[in-house]
């Protein structure tokens, strides 16, 4: 990590600056993300949408306004494993994912706020986990998609021919050998069966996938800071001042400002009213900073913004991404 960010700093220290995210700021942009992604597969209440992500070193939570950072390491476990075995590491990790709960989600709003959630995303690892259980792509019920994840985690369990049958046709893109694909597999598994069954209501539906929409855009930290770039443009540009007609929606789609744990109203679900808007308005339309944002992300990004992996592996982005897009929205603003 620490070569990676001399390399970036020693390449683009004239244009970017090099910011580490925390736990929580990542789990705000991912929500902010979240709430886009929603969107696209018809959901447009984000009151009642919880996401849950994992990566490498920690798994992210949100609900309403809420959020929190789980620290879940899970190449630690594989390597516990190597040592103890996976039947008593299996057993540890679900303690150690109980006792991060505990401590970080049990008797705070977040708690509540996921107590009221309809629906819920399961992003990266996550949704790595569940489509290779076959339940990503669509909604499904809680415990239908938590009882087709703990398959897996049983099949992965050992080396045996139902782990052997399922690994003939999992993609394997960083070239892993055996026993780390299959652990590697295993604990991302048992982590999402885990956090989804302790922190949703047994009746909501749950939409695991990496990417949505067509073209397909990768939901995760960067886009959620893609969409927040955006959101800061239309401000600047004052769209929504000269075309308020264009950018109507239903004043239930409107909600006030949350603050940025980064200490700026985040997300497409945040915003400010911009000069002129009534003040009562609690800030414009979330729906119109979705689709200013998706007109110019599709104009200017056709394939959408990705990433090569999970944040959680560095938790550190190159914000040239905010200077894109504002050179991309001023390029492309409606006439």
């Amino acid at each position: 990590v620490n070569d990676f960010f001399a390399a970036v700093k020693a390449r683009f220290a004239a244009v970017a600056t090099l910011e580490v995210l925390s736990g929580d700021d990542e789990a705000d942009l991912e929500h902010a993300a979240g709430v886009y992604a929603a969107s696209l597969v018809g959901v447009d209440d984000a009151t009642t949408l919880a996401t849950l992500s994992g990566g490498g070193l920690s798994a992210q939570v949100t609900a309403g306004d809420e959020v929190a950072s789980l620290d879940l390491d899970l190449f630690a476990a594989q390597k516990r494993a190597a040592e103890t075995g996976d039947e008593a590491e299996l057993a540890n990790w679900r303690r150690l994912i109980d006792a991060e709960i505990e401590k970080k989600i049990a008797g705070t709003p977040l708690e509540a706020s996921l107590a009221r959630a309809e629906v819920a995303l399961g992003l990266s690892m996550h949704a790595t986990a569940a489509a290779t259980a076959g339940v990503a792509g669509t909604f499904k019920k809680k415990a239908k998609a938590i009882g087709k994840i703990e398959e897996l985690v049983r099949d992965a369990t050992s080396d045996g021919p139902a782990w052997r049958s399922r690994a003939e046709t999992l993609p394997n893109p960083y070239g892993l050998d055996d026993a780390t694909l299959r652990r590697a597999t295993l604990y991302a598994a048992a982590r999402a069966a885990r956090v989804a069954d302790r922190l949703l209501p047994d009746g909501a539906r749950v939409y695991f996938s990496r990417t949505y929409g067509a073209p397909p855009v990768t939901c995760d930290w960067s886009l959620g800071m893609f969409l927040d770039a955006a959101r800061r443009v239309v401000e600047d540009l004052g769209v929504l001042e000269d075309e308020p007609d264009r950018y109507s929606a239903p004043a239930a789609a409107q909600r006030a400002p949350r603050r940025s744990r980064r200490g700026s109203t985040s997300g497409t679900m945040d915003c400010r009213c911009s000069p002129g808007m009534p003040s009562s308005c609690g800030g414009p339309p979330r729906t119109s900073m979705w689709r200013w944002a998706e007109s110019f992300m599709l104009e200017t990004h056709p394939t959408g913004p990705t990433t090569s992996g999970s944040s959680a592996d560095s938790r550190s982005t190159s914000r040239t991404a905010p200077g894109c897009a504002r050179r991309a929205v001023r390029a492309t603003r409606p006439a």
